[in-house]
């Protein structure tokens, strides 16, 4: 009866066949998925290697013998493709052959020497078989290509009978996936998704981890038509993080779905695996659908990834089970998408929260014509358009008709908004964002929040347009627009760059010398001398006043912190000069100047701190100076250095301090008593604070500290020789960065190659330079002590160690710590208790001066073990060396743990030796430690201690806001490595021949010197600076500064850092545009409403919101904002350079002009 109607139904059969035909081929059910639930698939895709280049202790099939238990235990269909060795060896074959029918097997096209030797070409040998022109078809000629792609396929087909329909690789060039189209009927391949530089190659700009149809001339690029199509669907191999691996760096590109990656590389687990599957199979509008692809390659363990892999498998499992996804085979899948999407690749979406629980959000949009990816988060960059690239399919990629030694796909003729490779940005709001909707309109999407001020922003992604607030742009104008490279401005940056004579100002300058002489003499020398002499010190007359005018210093800073809060700091200075006639009168008689004993040594003393204090000097006394096109800085003073001005600028006229670029804000976390040294000088002294900041003190400061270092050696060796070698280290130190530039460049160069910087930028950095003398001052009296046990060297002690945490809090902390080893070991092995009458004092002194200006709202540091180390290989302005980089992250995805561990001692190594120069001798020191079973003085341990936390510290941790900001723990290693090293160097050639010891110093010396030399020729000697502050501007600041301040002093409001204006300018830039800048509240002497986020960032200042506010202020139309604005915020006065055009209304905004020169314009907030 059945089959009468079956018979009956005949002509209906063929038409229910034909209807559910591409179902039944695909093994799908009618109701395979969820109600509304858009399609969405899984591949599962195996890569398989065979022995060629195969180096693991197990075989090749045991883990693909592991993979496929697990797979057909669940009757999950998969890809398996197959390398040429592997489907060659007559047992892989076998093995392949018995898999079962929903299993399919394709070629993995890497090219190995068994396969160019059956094909009868020549194998790119390199010194890694995974380099790109070995081991990609790119590598070869077009016509070597082909002869690779018939020999497999044909291979192939000898062995299973059949060409494949999938292939692989991490990269396929179009020109190669067109032929084995038209020749052997493919039509899925897979590449690798985005990643930027692992494996010394970069696939960079595809669709962002989803399938797409690629176009004929570029396998990058999606086809905008069918004939320029190949036809070939292709996915994507370890599909990425949509927020985490966007960047440059090997370690983004690792937060992907394989296993390898997540647990190696970020102890990650299946939860996130499972995040990650969501986001690509849980598909947003206008996405049709979703796909991933998941796998693992056969060369990492088994017994290693066994549990991942079932954890995965059991995953899929379950979302079939709920009827979310449908595993597939690549072909399968690409059957499914030809048949969908006939003509080109439909628009696809990605919009999700960071998976790994940030407030961060990201927003990936693509179709046939543009990637856009945007990102949200409010600390790290706002709502920001990280990427936006305009895809151009008739364009062939760089190897379509050439072969390649390298493979970089992340370049387009057209240039990209590209974060990672050009660090572009489109930033459209600061700071935090609400109300959040995502929608769709008319061929695309649109996006709508309020930003952090409360303004309603809405962006919209057409099918070739953008519209931000509803004003249209097409893609590449958008691109222009905030690549912004307009013409350099004209008439304003064509200078003589001819120096004023110096010489014209020599008379001012002498009075201003020998006034400021006359202070250290009577503010800093002699009261300390009187306070030597109470004490009864007995040292040496150069001894006495170097020390004498180091304590003098550090007490009349912590004076000044004491009476400025008691509001008497006016007295400070007169006391201090009433006690210094005192002394001078009780002395009278006995005043006599020193007998000056001439000697070779002295003179080559004296000829080594003229020197000394020269070469340091000039990477600071020019900045400041008048030369014809206004104010120059040189080096990081264009920045750093306006930063201590402002905060100068702020003492000299308040304490506590308010923050000078945050106005109404105390001034916290930041160690300012060497600005409070130099405000309380300029309080007393007609000389400006950039002669005092950029010449006096420094002068004084190179000078006291290669005294310093010379009589403290001295006390320790008896030899003036090691003395003289540790204050020539200590000027002209340096690492070995010279040898690498001079390597590669054919120059000498790369101060900072290795992260630290050598002895020639000592007074770049004056909280250390600061903090290094009173360590060193400190370090003599530490000596006495501990051998003479005497309760009266306490007080120096006291003096320069207890405030030196608010010099320099990292010498602080180091300083504090190394005391309370010493005291431990004291306590413990000795039952010593000497180090607690010191250790007590300097502790409550230090908690005194640093608790008023220590938030608890902010973690200081951060861990991140050997952060220096990576970044140090990873960078390219440091010793980059990406192969480095690349192993350490191949070892741990391979599991190979000692191969990691060589390569993390090989970076430290390189880390330690590029940066020690010639100072890795001071390892003799720490060696002959060692020897004695550290058996060594107390006073040993306290330098050990210090010199090894100083290198710790910085590898453990680094800091929060601005990491690099910790390797000046390591500086305190470099500074006391001079010491060690001259110690150890002398004591090594002290009983050679007199000829052989001057022999060994030369050399020593030419070792030393170049990157000194280098630094200062290429940085400082140019007359060109890369910053300046005009004329004009100086006078507008100049005018603003003697304005009266109300009650509280004055805010000042300017507009906000804007990076893209640099390019408006040749060198020198002017400092509004040099970096983000507090050069407004330095120079006029008033506060900022803010400024200079980068040291906001260093003291964990919160500022977004009003970077927000202060943007929307100059370019709302909404004059009732503006005026609430300027009213809530009390701002007094409004700067603003004619190149940042703001179009204002005095009437309307209350605010009247009081200022305007041909660059600036001040308004007055009535």
């Amino acid at each position: 009866m059945l089959k009468k109607l079956f018979q009956q139904l005949k002509p209906a059969k063929y038409i229910i066949i034909l209807a559910f035909s591409p179902l039944v081929f695909l093994g799908f059910q009618p109701e395979v998925f969820a109600q509304d639930q858009k399609p969405a698939f899984v591949n599962i895709v195996n890569p398989v290697r065979g022995k060629d280049f195969w180096t693991q202790e197990f075989s090749p099939l045991e883990p693909v013998k592991g993979q496929y238990e697990v797979i057909s235990a669940k009757n999950l269909p998969a890809t398996w493709l197959l390398r040429h060795d592997a489907f060659s060896n007559p047992e892989s074959a076998s093995f392949f052959k018995e898999f079962t029918k929903n299993q399919e097997l394709g070629i993995f096209l890497e090219i190995t020497p068994s396969l160019t030797k059956e094909a009868g070409v020549t194998y790119n040998q390199s010194e890694s078989w995974h380099r790109a022109k070995s081991v990609f078809l790119t590598g070869y000629s077009p016509d070597v290509r082909k002869k690779l792609i018939t020999t497999a396929f044909e291979k192939f087909k000898q062995v299973f009978g059949y060409y494949p329909k999938s292939v692989g690789a991490w990269w396929i060039d179009a020109n190669s996936l067109s032929f084995m189209k038209e020749k052997y009927g493919v039509f899925a391949s897979l590449v690798v998704a985005d990643q930027f530089s692992t494996d010394d190659y970069q696939v960079w700009g595809l669709y962002f981890s989803v399938p797409y149809y690629p176009s004929k001339k570029n396998g990058l690029v999606p086809a905008q038509s069918s004939n320029s199509k190949i036809g070939v669907v292709q996915i994507q191999w370890a599909p990425r993080d949509p927020f985490n691996a966007y960047g440059p760096g090997v370690q983004e590109s690792t937060y992907s779905v394989q296993p390898n990656d997540y647990i190696l590389a970020h102890n990650l687990d299946i939860s996130y695996f499972g995040k990650l599957f969501d986001i690509y199979t849980d598909p947003k509008p206008p996405s049709q659908f979703g796909q991933i692809t998941i796998g693992l390659e056969n060369d990492f363990s088994w017994p290693k990834f066994k549990e991942e892999y079932q954890n995965q498998m059991s995953f899929v499992e379950k979302k079939i089970a709920q009827g979310r996804v449908k595993a597939v085979t690549m072909s399968q899948f690409s059957d499914w998408y030809r048949t969908k999407f006939p003509d080109i690749s439909p628009a696809h979406l990605i919009f999700v929260d960071d998976p790994l629980g940030s407030e961060g959000k990201v927003l990936w949009f693509m179709n046939p014509y543009y990637r856009v990816g945007w990102f949200y988060h409010s600390t790290l960059f706002g709502s920001a358009i990280r990427d936006l690239r305009l895809y151009n399919d008739s364009l062939p990629e760089p190897c379509y008709a050439v072969s390649c030694a390298n493979l970089d796909l992340g370049l387009s003729v057209s240039k990209p908004l590209d974060e990672a490779t050009f660090g572009d940005r489109w930033t459209i709001d600061e700071g935090k964002i609400s109300d959040f909707k995502l929608g769709q309109v008319s061929q695309g999407l649109m996006m709508s929040y309020r930003n952090q001020v409360g303004k309603a922003r809405s962006i919209e992604f057409r099918e070739k347009d953008l519209f931000l607030d509803g004003e249209g742009t097409t893609v590449p104008q958008a691109i222009m627009r905030v690549l912004n490279q307009p013409q350099k401005v004209p008439g304003k940056i064509a200078f003589n760059f001819q120096e004023k004579s110096f010489l014209k100002n020599w008379f001012e300058f002498s009075y201003h010398g020998l006034l400021y002489l006359f202070f250290v003499l009577g503010a800093f020398l002699i009261p300390t001398l009187f306070l030597f002499k109470i004490l009864r010190f007995s040292f040496s007359p150069l001894e006495n006043t170097v020390l004498a005018t180091i304590v003098g210093m550090s007490f009349f800073t912590l004076a000044a912190c004491v009476f400025g809060y008691l509001r008497i700091s006016f007295v400070l200075t007169p006391v201090l000069f009433l006690i210094s006639f005192l002394h001078l009168y009780l002395e009278r008689k006995n005043l006599r100047f020193p007998k000056v004993q001439i000697s070779l040594k002295y003179l080559t003393l004296s000829l080594l701190l003229l020197l000394g204090v020269l070469t340091q000097g000039l990477t600071v006394f020019k900045s400041g100076l008048p030369f014809d096109f206004g104010l120059g800085f040189w080096g990081p003073n264009g920045h750093d250095a306006i930063w201590h001005l402002s905060i100068i600028s702020e003492l000299k006229n308040h304490f506590p301090p308010q923050n000078p670029i945050f106005s109404n804000i105390p001034l916290k976390n930041y160690h300012y008593f060497g600005d409070l040294l130099i405000a309380q000088t300029a309080k007393v002294l007609p000389i400006s604070i950039l002669d005092l900041n950029f010449r006096f003190f420094p002068a004084l400061i190179s000078l006291l500290f290669g005294l310093s270092v010379f009589i403290l050696v001295r006390q320790i060796t008896k030899s003036e020789t090691a003395s003289l070698l540790a204050v020539f280290l200590s000027y002209f130190g340096g690492g070995f960065g010279w040898i690498v530039t001079l390597l590669r460049e054919g120059r000498i160069s790369g101060e900072s190659m290795f992260w630290a910087t050598g002895s020639v930028s000592f007074l770049l950095n004056p909280p250390f330079a600061f903090s290094i003398i009173f360590l060193l001052a400190g370090l003599f009296f530490f000596w006495h002590y501990l051998k003479e046990k005497q309760t009266f060297l306490i007080w120096p002690l006291i003096i320069l160690w207890g405030p030196v945490i608010q010099f320099k809090a990292y010498a602080g902390v180091l300083v504090l710590a190394s005391l309370g080893i010493l005291l431990l070991y004291e306590i413990i092995f000795k039952k010593s208790f000497l180090i607690l009458k010191l250790f007590v004092p300097i502790v409550a002194i230090a908690v005194l001066v640093f608790l008023p200006i220590f938030s608890k709202t902010t973690s200081l540091l951060v861990f991140a073990p050997f952060w220096f180390i990576h970044t140090m290989a990873d960078y390219q302005d440091r010793f980059y060396w990406l192969r480095l980089a690349n192993a350490r992250i191949a070892y741990i995805q391979m599991g190979w743990w000692w191969k990691f561990i060589l390569a993390e001692i090989l970076g430290f190594l390189i880390f330690i030796f590029g940066n020690l120069g010639i100072r890795f001798l001071a390892a003799g020191t720490l060696i002959s430690w060692v020897k004695s079973k550290f058996k060594i003085s107390p006073f040993w341990l306290f330098v050990a201690s210090v010199f090894l936390l100083g290198l710790l510290i910085p590898l453990i941790f680094v800091q929060k806001g601005t990491a690099w900001n910790t390797i000046q723990f390591f500086y305190y290693t470099l500074y006391l490595a001079n010491i060690l090293t001259a110690i150890f160097f002398w004591q090594t050639i002290k009983n050679w021949p007199k000829v052989t010891q001057i022999f060994a110093i030369t050399i020593f010396c030419v070792i030393t010197i170049p990157t000194t030399l280098s630094t200062v020729y290429y940085h400082y000697l140019p007359q060109r600076p890369p910053a300046r502050l005009s004329f004009s501007e100086f006078e507008a600041l100049e005018f603003l500064k003697r304005e009266p301040d109300p009650p509280g002093g004055g805010t000042v409001l300017s507009r906000a850092y804007d990076e893209k204006l640099r390019d408006k300018f040749d060198l020198p830039l002017p400092l509004f545009v040099y970096q983000t800048s507090a050069y407004i509240s330095a120079f006029s002497e008033k506060r900022e409403f803010t400024a200079d986020e980068v040291n906001l960032e260093i003291i964990g200042q919160n500022y977004q919101d009003r970077v927000v506010g202060e943007k929307e202020f100059f370019k709302t139309r909404d004059e009732n904002f503006a005026k609430e604005f300027l009213r809530k915020n009390n701002i007094n006065y409004i700067y603003v350079t004619k190149f940042e055009r703001w179009d204002s209304n005095e009437k309307n905004l209350d605010i009247k002009k009081i200022f305007e020169n041909d660059e600036v314009k001040i308004y007055q907030v009535l």
